[in-house]
């Protein structure tokens, strides 16, 4: 066994069903979020338009603004998503989980560059290392979970499908 998986803990828990309080508290969480950057954008806009004539607005700034609303866009429209298919408990997934091993392997590796980044481009957030340690935990979280469900086939995981009967009592 690799050492990764040693210092993990209860890495075989990763495959496990998650409570159904926590996966409606994690979509609201992303819907907040997705909610936000709308805001962002609506009103970073409408602070443009209504105030242009006292700034020194370039075309260049403006493609930029433009670029990040665009990114923004994209990330809600991500986190919607995963809020619906965490909501609905439903996965069009093969293998009938949340996020593909491709993606999750895409996020750890911007959760392991971004705290470099960060570093290169504004040296004083070394004195907030626990920020950066936070991102460097969310990328070996992404690679263990993307390894597991890779190893793991399809009759394994459970599905997020909800089962016949009557919901079972919250915990």
């Amino acid at each position: 066994m690799s050492p990764l998986f040693r210092v993990a803990g209860h890495s075989e828990d990763l495959l496990r069903e998650s409570p159904r309080s926590l996966e409606v508290v994690c979509a609201f969480m992303l819907l907040g979020v997705a909610i936000l950057f709308i805001a962002h954008i609506v009103f970073y806009e409408w602070f443009y338009w209504t105030y242009r004539w006292a700034y020194a607005y370039t075309l260049a700034s403006r493609i930029e603004d433009w670029i990040g609303n665009l990114i923004l866009l994209v990330l809600t429209v991500w986190m919607i998503r995963t809020a619906r298919s965490l909501l609905r408990r439903r996965s069009n997934r093969k293998d009938l989980g949340l996020l593909a091993t491709r993606t999750l392997r895409i996020w750890g590796v911007l959760f392991a560059v971004a705290p470099i980044a960060i570093v290169v481009l504004a040296p004083k957030t070394l004195a907030h290392f626990h920020i950066l340690l936070g991102l460097w935990t969310a990328a070996g979280a992404c690679f263990l979970l993307a390894s597991k469900r890779a190893r793991a086939p399809a009759s394994e995981t459970v599905p997020m499908v909800a089962p016949e009967g009557p919901p079972p009592p919250i915990e």
